[in-house]
């Protein structure tokens, strides 16, 4: 089985001004195998019929991809919500996008995103001044099978020290997932291709806050796989190879 990196956390037009194409071609340049449009929910997002239409890809409408050979695209969702709105925002997009993220930050938020197995990871758990995980928290996202996630860009992003706070967050949140064995994916949260970054570069930002060489390939690359096995029906562009005939 070849290498496979995936980054699950990309905002694209209309979140953002990059068009999802702009995203694909360094990506495709990085390395990467594929990558998840995840535009938080309190957004517009792309739909599998705008992808159909060239929508959002910044092609002309009615056209479509056709030199992706290998790489994938999928649909996705970051959600944002209030504690009571949470459930039913995750019911409603569950069935609609291969990677459902929610949008931590929150305790309250943290803990239904980790009781909830219809949720693939929880994105910046980190609350203020805390780490915003706990032993509760980390059981309930390893039996829910709740990937957690270390967004490289919040480190990248942050200077002197509000970056040390957040590795400080993300190496409590790392000694947590270790010890209960929880998923944990690695994403950039990128909303140009300026905040992309190679796979390798990923891996060595990873290091900063103690993520080895091999936790930080599982996140790039193993974790993002299982989630897609188990959600590869609405895959948004057809005609690609399964994982395992990689």
């Amino acid at each position: 089985m070849k290498k496979a990196f995936f980054d699950f956390n990309i905002h694209a037009y209309p979140e953002s001004s990059t068009p999802i194409y702009q995203f694909i071609e360094v990506a495709k340049r990085y390395g990467y195998t594929g990558i998840a449009i995840t535009n938080h929910s309190n957004h517009q997002n792309i739909t599998e019929g705008d992808m159909d239409k060239g929508i959002g890809i910044g092609i002309d409408a009615g056209s479509k991809i056709d030199d992706l050979g290998d790489f994938k695209v999928f649909l996705g969702v970051e959600i944002i919500s209030d504690v009571s709105g949470l459930k039913d925002t995750i019911r409603r997009y569950r069935k609609k996008v291969n990677v459902l993220c929610v949008h931590g930050g929150d305790e309250r938020i943290n803990r239904i995103a980790c009781e909830d197995p219809r949720v693939d990871v929880l994105s910046h758990p980190e609350c203020p001044d805390k780490c915003g995980l706990n032993h509760v928290l980390a059981r309930s996202a390893a039996k829910n099978n709740v990937a957690i996630g270390f967004d490289l860009g919040s480190i990248i992003q942050r200077r002197s020290g509000s970056r040390s706070r957040m590795l400080s967050s993300m190496g409590k949140n790392l000694e947590l997932v270790r010890k209960y064995n929880v998923a944990a994916v690695i994403t950039s949260n990128a909303h140009s291709i300026y905040e992309l970054h190679a796979s390798r570069d990923m891996m060595a930002l990873a290091g900063l806050f103690g993520m080895t060489k091999e936790e930080a390939f599982s996140g790039l690359s193993t974790t993002p796989r299982a989630i897609i096995e188990r959600n590869k029906k609405n895959i948004i562009i057809d005609g690609v190879e399964e994982f395992q005939n990689d």
